[in-house]
């Protein structure tokens, strides 16, 4: 009987529900615990399994990727090789090496020097005539003074 007279004090049983209640919240706290540790594995998992089809997925098309660079630089080495021999053939049937191209500037700086057969440079001196004149375009003669400002 003496434990029946402890457990029915008042103070000593409301300690006990309090206790109960703890350990109750703490089941409650480790069962959610889990819950979402599961959850976790789960999504884990699932990332996992998508990650490998995208790793399949990206192997197969950067093998397609290397096949087609590897096409592509083929095909371009072949035409080169193909202008090369255009080129060549082109060189073959003329005697005169091609004209260099060279910028405006250049031009009317070379305009005025001629070479002559020992390789010496000769300066030519421009005519007046050659200085006067001026475009045409579409037969419209086109004069206008530098000097004169268009306001």
């Amino acid at each position: 009987m003496g434990l029946s007279a402890e457990y029915n004090h008042p103070i000593k049983a409301s300690s006990r529900t309090v206790q109960k209640q703890e350990r109750l919240q703490l089941q409650e706290c480790i069962f959610l615990a889990s819950l979402s540790i599961a959850w976790i594995k789960q999504s884990t998992h699932l990332k996992r399994v998508e990650l490998s089809k995208f790793e399949t997925e990206y192997r197969e098309v950067l093998t397609q990727f290397t096949e087609m660079t590897s096409r592509y630089t083929k095909g371009m080495q072949e035409i080169d090789e193909l202008l090369k021999q255009r080129n060549e053939m082109h060189a073959s049937y003329t005697t005169v090496p091609p004209r260099k191209r060279s910028s405006s500037k250049n031009w009317r700086k070379g305009a005025s020097k001629e070479t002559k057969k020992d390789g010496e440079v000769k300066e030519r001196k421009h005519s007046t005539r050659d200085r006067t004149k001026k475009k045409k375009w579409y037969n419209i003669h086109l004069k206008f003074d530098k000097r004169k400002q268009l306001c």
